[in-house]
């Protein structure tokens, strides 16, 4: 679930980077997902990056900050771990199973 999320905010910035790389998305990433994923995840309402629902109220407790901001920052952190390579073909693997 998160990783969808995540890997939409993760590409967002890469299409950005990869098109207008003069606006220098990724030196937005820090302030505007990381940070943002950092300072929900110390809230009351903070909760795994992998949170299956169990009742459909919980549906709408899961498309918060921490799938989207947590999950690309995740994915960025893997990214650099593993190389860019690695990732697309770890994504590639993962979409044909999907």
């Amino acid at each position: 679930m998160w990783l969808n999320e995540g890997w939409a905010t993760f590409v967002s910035h890469l299409g950005l980077q990869l098109t207008y790389p003069d606006l220098r998305p990724w030196d937005q990433f820090v302030p505007n997902i990381y940070q943002v994923a950092l300072e929900f995840d110390q809230s009351p309402n903070t909760h795994p990056l992998a949170n299956e629902p169990r009742t459909a109220a919980d549906i709408g407790g899961i498309y918060d900050d921490i799938a989207y901001e947590k999950g690309a920052s995740v994915i960025r952190m893997v990214e650099d771990f593993l190389g860019e390579s690695v990732l697309q073909s770890g994504v590639r693997r993962y979409l044909k199973t999907w």
